[in-house]
C-alpha cells in the first residue's frame, strides 16, 4: 500500500511508522486495513480534519500542517 498522509511523495504505512511514528491500533483486529487507510486520507484530504485531536480546518495543506507541527501523526483512539 502506497501512501503517507503527512509527506508530499508516497511513502507505505511502515514509512509513516517509521518516520511520522503513525501506527493502527488493535492493528491484529482491523478487518478491512485499505478501507480505514482510504477512510483516514479522506478525513485529512476531503474533510480536512485532524486525525489525532478531530479538529477541522479550511485545507488538507493546514490540516496536514497542524498534524505534523503539533506531533497529531497517530490516529485518535480511545478504549472507553
Amino acid at each position: 500500500m502506497r501512501i503517507s498522509y503527512y509527506c508530499p511523495t508516497y511513502r507505505n504505512l511502515e514509512h509513516m511508522a517509521a518516520v511520522h511514528c503513525f501506527f493502527i491500533p488493535d492493528h491484529d483486529s482491523v478487518i478491512d486495513l485499505e478501507g480505514l487507510i482510504d477512510y483516514l486520507g479522506q478525513k485529512i484530504s476531503i474533510g480536512c480534519v485532524c486525525v489525532g485531536c478531530n479538529h477541522g480546518f479550511k485545507s488538507p495543506a493546514a490540516t496536514r500542517d497542524h498534524m505534523l507541527s503539533k506531533g497529531h501523526t497517530r490516529m485518535a483512539y480511545s478504549t472507553v
